[in-house]
């Protein structure tokens, strides 16, 4: 069986892009890159995405809410993880 986090939910996105077993998701290093692309697949599939990344600019034109902060401090982290819980 696959291995699951508490409260049921798979510790990997299942194969093929599936990414419907999550209902929120935030993604760090989200203003360019790996991350846009994540949080754009991720938004495309129904999950209510957060975006976190230092870039405020390219975070607007995701289209999803985001919150621009340096993953590097802790403080600034955390504030933007409450901020878009």
């Amino acid at each position: 069986p696959e291995p699951r986090r508490p409260g049921g939910v798979p510790q990997r996105l299942g194969g093929a892009g599936e990414v419907t077993a999550y209902r929120a998701a935030i993604v760090t290093g989200a203003s360019s890159g790996l991350g846009a692309a994540l949080v754009r697949k991720l938004a495309a599939s129904g999950v209510r995405v957060g975006a976190v990344a230092r870039r405020r600019d390219l975070l607007a034109g995701l289209g999803v809410e985001f919150e621009a902060a340096d993953v590097a401090d802790p403080d600034a982290l955390r504030a933007a993880v409450a901020a878009l819980a």
